[in-house]
């Protein structure tokens, strides 16, 4: 025996009334898509949820409960009817309605060959991205075994027929409305294989194919690792769960924030289908915890996260009355919050997540009904018995078959009435000859044997015809048609029933009407052989008659004739007798196969029917006794009137005493027997057996009928409605408010202050006691909504906390840390290869879930994460250095990166280097110009290098908001945010290094251009000798103010005149004339100073009276009067070089002294 899912408490089933059901939200299609294990228990509940409160197409005429615009697609590894998150223990306490074969999807499982993936990439570019390490092991058996990226391997070998899929359920979905709003709601788990492995891939595959809908949204609800955590006892399983989760939270929220970080890519999809990452995954997106927001973990937190998740998603598949608040509202607030949270916020997070909480109190409509059919069942269980007796068997025999009035044993009696019917009128006696011997002699004997065999003819005519009518099922009174009348008769008896009338057909029993015509038979059996044993007796007396009457005389003749005559009467009777028996045999064993079939088509399936319907309302009867009624979840659901309630007993009795048991056991067989189609299907069963009780015509359909109000006038034995609300008010709203708090516990050091929230309070639409109850409450407090809805068993508080960073939720570090210690394979979805149209495929290098301000310091990360902080802390350092990300005016700061004009720079001024330091016949002028102009390009590259003239404006820009105070406030938003983005990151890196490794070959050249000051300092002072020299021999001839130099060339030709200082602009240092004409000096061409060197040489090389002359002269010029002004103006008017500038003086006139001295010639004071 089993039970009917749809009619048991305990499997989420009852008796529900079509009248009690809420009408489904309009125009509007519906598509619950679970993601592994832990998504397809949530559509499972929600399922249970609809087929329980939601009133399906075609109201009370429906055959079967069919919901077109509401879709449930279940996508596992295997059975995604099996509740089976990896080790969970005693997860789902509460049973689900199973999902249709239409609505499981199976993914590919055993089989895959990894290794033959890997070969065949040229081939099988979608699956580019599945890791190099991942082994067959792990793909060996029908689940992911924890591994995301195995899970996802499986979702991909199907794609394509998953969006097929998809598109028709969708396109199925929306027929019969008009340009309907497509709503799809996907739920997955981010600890386990399956789900975490798919979630992403299948958010964005909804996206594509919602692309030609005119109106459509999609939300996600992501079960946070600690939902799953929470009922493993295993540590393994736990620590792969808090692993995959973190990985899944990382990409979830790099993904939500596309649009931010830069993120965007393609994916490359079975049967070549290229899709677009290009936006968030889903538009409003649910973290679901096991927490509630004190931090503790809730008592039954897996169910608890169930049930709360299908209420929330349940409302948005009801209709509301009009101009009530939607849940489409509902969620529409996020974008205010969301705007409001950016602009408080601390740090550079993305905050835009909801969590939800709810609670309600209900009056157990389904319950109440189920109560009503199950103290129904007990009292038709109470009577009669399943398995007749031998008397009860004989009479349902004679029933069927009649019975012959003798002295007989019942079998006798009964073979010998069945007998008879089958004869009817061919037992008759034969019509004698009434020939003569003459009349023999004269025409022969065959008129005679004729007339015999006629008669004998003719009885079998009759006895074929009689065997046909009684085995005729459209025949009415045929022996079947007959075992249905009776079988009717006991059925319909509430002393008996379809249990024991079966066993009455039954020849699997020890005594039944199968064995009763089993024993017809071996009666029959036995007659026809006795009669046989006298057959070839009779055969040689008609013989010898015959022979006897051939050979007659006159004396014989009329013994002989009357000896023939009867002979043959003797043997047409025993023919007779003989074609009797075998149709009796025929009669028998046909009667026997039609109840055997009737009892195995028809009255097991009854029989087994009526079992398990019995056996359901036991199970009922068992849960109605331990008092479980509602979901075991602790805390989400209370009643607000208990089936326990005095009131509520008083009444359901009154209602139970209103029927007759006996008739209406007769009623409830009456109606399974008019549905026969009914029995293949529990769904059909249920459906009938809804009806019987609160159809319609139901017998409880008065009950059936009751409001919720109705229900609470009983709890609170008054009809005042002011009465009732004031109740309603004082006794439950405010609990129940404080109750749904959001399955969410924030972490304040990260995520300081209030998040947003936003409660929706819904009451069933009519309900006047309710709603007024409800707009008093909601008068002092703005927050939360009123919705009119057609839900009509329940008062709901739902509410929303919105606009929140996932990295606030609690105790997130302890999961990265446990992530950050691990080095599974597979478990982020890129794991360095495959991303299409962008850089960044390693998605082990996403950012830190906590904002990297709260790690800087942080001294308990593990070395992986540690070292992966550095880096991320070491680019940013980079771009701070390198002002790579510069300020674009509003709060707005965009990253630029090194173009190619700086590589060609650096290139060109490495050449050049090359080229100046090979040249060896460049004078020491040129050399020095030259390495000033090359160490001036290094400065300027290494200085400038972030100039507009060596980098690029990209794409991406970061608009700073959020708690901007201060500078530091600001920098820390900034840093945070750009942390978030590994896009900008890895850009700004590649520039960095090339900033770093371009200012390693600057410093290189910087040593290389320097290396040839040596050189210089030689050359400077041979050209210091020749200054000193044309200055002290008059070839540099000097006046007051002035300084000229007049080439001379070989044949005593003048050339013009080079003027070597005098007062002028043009001239920085004209007032100290010594140190002005040598810096003109310096400047002249080498052939220019080759010639004055000549020139030099030439006086030196002359009489010495001359150089005395002219060194006497200079003493005008070189005093120590002229000395201390030199070194008064450079102090004065040249202080930047004035050290350099006395130090030449003083040099100058040391050498001048030298000279005097030479010549004995004193030097002017």
């Amino acid at each position: 025996m089993a039970i009917i899912n749809n009619l048991a408490l305990s499997m989420g089933g009852g008796i529900i009334s079509l009248k009690q059901q809420a009408k489904q939200a309009e125009n509007t299609v519906s598509i619950l898509i679970g993601l592994g294990g832990t998504g397809v228990d949530c559509i499972r509940e929600i399922k249970t949820q609809v087929y329980s409160r939601i009133e399906p197409d075609g109201g009370e005429d429906a055959t079967v409960a069919r919901y077109r615009h509401i879709r449930f697609l279940g996508v596992d590894a295997d059975n995604a009817n099996a509740s089976k998150e990896e080790e969970s223990d005693n997860k789902k306490s509460i049973k689900t309605l199973s999902l249709s074969e239409d609505e499981a999807f199976t993914l590919a499982g055993s089989g895959i060959r990894i290794e033959d993936i890997k070969k065949a990439s040229d081939v099988f570019t979608q699956y580019n991205w599945v890791s190099d390490d991942i082994e067959q092991t792990e793909l060996d058996g029908a689940g992911a075994g924890g591994v995301r990226q195995v899970g996802r391997f499986m979702l991909m070998t199907r794609a394509a027929d998953f969006m097929t899929n998809l598109e028709n359920m969708i396109s199925d979905a929306k027929v019969g409305l008009e340009n309907p709003e497509v709503a799809v709601h996907i739920f997955s788990g981010m600890g386990g294989g399956t789900g975490s492995g798919t979630f992403l891939d299948v958010c964005y595959m909804v996206r594509e194919i919602l692309k030609g809908e005119k109106k459509s949204y999609t939300c996600g609800y992501f079960f946070m690792p600690d939902v799953n955590v929470s009922h493993v006892r295993t540590e393994r399983v736990k620590k792969y769960i808090r692993v995959n989760g973190y990985a899944a939270m990382q990409e979830l929220d790099y993904c939500m924030n596309l649009e931010n970080n830069h993120g965007k890519f393609m994916q490359e999809y079975t049967g070549g289908k290229l899709i677009e990452w290009n936006r968030n995954p889903v538009d409003f997106c649910h973290l679901i915890s096991a927490l509630d927001n004190n931090g503790n973990v809730r008592e039954d937190a897996y169910n608890y996260a169930m049930r709360v998740t299908s209420e929330y998603v349940f409302e948005f598949l009801v209709k509301g009355a009009p101009g009530t608040f939607t849940m489409k509202q509902h969620v529409n607030n996020l974008p205010m919050l969301k705007r409001t949270a950016e602009q408080e916020r601390y740090y550079g997070y993305y905050v835009g997540y909801l969590s939800i909480g709810a609670s309600s109190a209900i009056v157990p409509l389904k319950e109440i009904n189920t109560y009503l059919a199950t103290r129904l069942f007990e009292r038709f269980s109470q009577v009669g018995k399943d398995i007749p007796d031998e008397s009860d068997v004989w009479n349902f025999t004679v029933g069927v078959f009649g019975e012959d009035k003798s002295d007989k044993d019942i079998q006798s009696r009964v073979y010998d009435a069945l007998y008879a019917t089958l004869q009817g009128d061919s037992k008759e006696a034969y019509k004698q000859w009434d020939g003569s011997a003459s009349q023999m002699e004269k025409n022969g004997d065959q008129e005679m044997v004729y007339f015999y065999e006629g008669q004998t003819s003719e009885k079998k005519g009759i006895l074929a015809k009689n065997k046909e009518r009684l085995l005729d099922a459209k025949n009415r009174d045929s022996l079947i048609s007959r075992v249905k009348k009776i079988m009717y008769t006991v059925i319909t008896d509430i002393n008996r029933g379809p249990v024991f009338g079966f066993n009455i057909l039954n020849g699997a029993n020890e005594f039944s009407i199968d064995n009763v015509i089993s024993g017809l038979i071996t009666t029959n059996t036995e007659k026809l052989n006795s009669l046989r044993t006298h057959t070839k007796g009779k055969k040689d007396a008609w013989n010898d008659a015959k022979k006897g009457w051939d050979d007659h005389n006159l004396i014989n003749r009329g013994v002989r004739y009357n000896t023939y005559v009867n002979k043959t009467y003797d043997l047409e009777q025993q023919k007779y007798l003989d074609e009797s028996y075998m149709y009796m045999d025929e009669l028998l064993n046909s009667v026997k196969l039609q109840v055997r079939n009737m009892s195995s088509n028809y009255y097991s399936v009854l029989s087994q029917t009526f079992k398990n319907l019995r056996e359901t309302f036991k199970d009922n009867s068992s849960v109605l006794a331990n008092g479980t009624i509602f979901d075991e979840v602790k805390g989400f659901e209370k009643a607000l009137i208990n089936i326990e309630d005095p009131n509520l007993q008083q009444a359901l009795i009154g209602e139970l005493r209103k029927v007759t048991p006996s008739t209406v056991f007769k009623q409830l067989i009456e109606a399974l027997i008019k549905d026969e189609k009914a029995w293949k299907s529990d769904t059909q069963i249920a459906r009938v057996v809804t009806g019987y009780f609160v159809g319609n015509n139901g017998i409880f359909r008065d009950f059936a009928d009751k409001t919720i109000e109705n229900f609470l006038e009983i709890a609170y034995d008054t009809d005042n409605m002011v009465e009732i609300a004031k109740r309603i008010e004082t006794d439950w709203l405010r609990d129940m408010y404080s109750a749904s708090a959001p399955l969410f516990s924030k972490d304040n050091n990260v995520c300081p202050g209030d998040i947003g929230d936003m409660c929706r309070l819904s009451v069933p639409d009519g309900a006047i006691s309710l709603k007024n109850a409800a707009n008093t409450f909601i008068s002092s407090n703005q927050k939360i909504k009123l919705a009119e809805v057609e839900t009509k068993d329940r008062i709901l508080f739902l509410t929303s906390g919105m606009a929140f960073p996932m990295s606030a939720c609690k105790d997130i570090s302890e999961v990265e840390r446990q992530y950050y210690s691990s080095t599974r394979i597979g478990t982020h979805y890129y794991e360095g290869k495959g991303c299409l149209n962008i850089g960044f495929c390693d998605w082990r290098d996403l950012p830190f879930l906590t904002p990297i301000d709260r790690i800087e310091d942080d001294k308990k990360l593990p070395d992986m994460a540690v070292k992966r902080r550095n880096h991320i802390l070491q680019i940013y350092s980079g771009i701070e250095k390198y002002q790579l990300c510069k300020d674009k005016g509003n709060y707005k700061r965009t990253l630029f990166i090194v173009n190619d004009n700086y590589d060609e720079e650096l290139n060109l001024l490495k050449n050049d280097v090359e080229h100046y330091y090979g040249d060896e016949k460049t004078s020491a002028t040129a050399m020095r110009e030259k390495r000033d102009e090359l160490l001036d390009r290094v400065d300027k590259l290494r200085v400038h290098s972030s100039d507009l003239e060596y980098c690029d404006e990209t794409q991406y820009s970061i608009a700073v908001v959020g708690k901007t105070t201060t500078e530091t406030d600001f920098n820390r938003l900034l840093r945070d945010m750009i942390c978030y983005s590994p896009v900008m990151l890895m850009e700004a890196e590649k520039s960095i290094k090339k900033l770093e490794n371009g200012n390693k070959t600057l410093t290189e050249l910087e040593e290389k251009i320097k290396s040839v000051d040596a050189t210089l300092s030689k050359l400077a002072d041979k050209e210091k000798v020749i200054f000193f020299n044309a200055l002290f021999t008059g070839v540099i001839k000097l006046g007051k103010s002035t300084g000229e130099f007049t080439p001379i060339d070989e044949d005593g030709i003048e050339d013009e005149t080079i003027c070597l200082s005098k007062m002028d602009d043009e001239f920085e240092y004209n007032d100290i004339l010594p140190y002005q004409v040598y810096k003109t000096f310096i400047t002249l061409d080498s052939k220019t100073k080759n010639i004055m060197k000549e020139m030099s040489n030439k006086v030196i090389n002359g009489s010495d009276e001359k150089v005395a002359e002219i060194v006497t002269e200079l003493t005008k010029t070189f005093s120590n009067k002229n000395y201390k002004v030199w070194l008064s103006d450079a102090n004065g008017n040249h202080t930047g070089d004035k050290e350099e500038i006395k130090e030449f003086l003083k040099e100058t006139m040391r050498r001048f002294k030298t000279q005097c001295m030479k010549y004995d010639i004193e030097v002017e004071q």
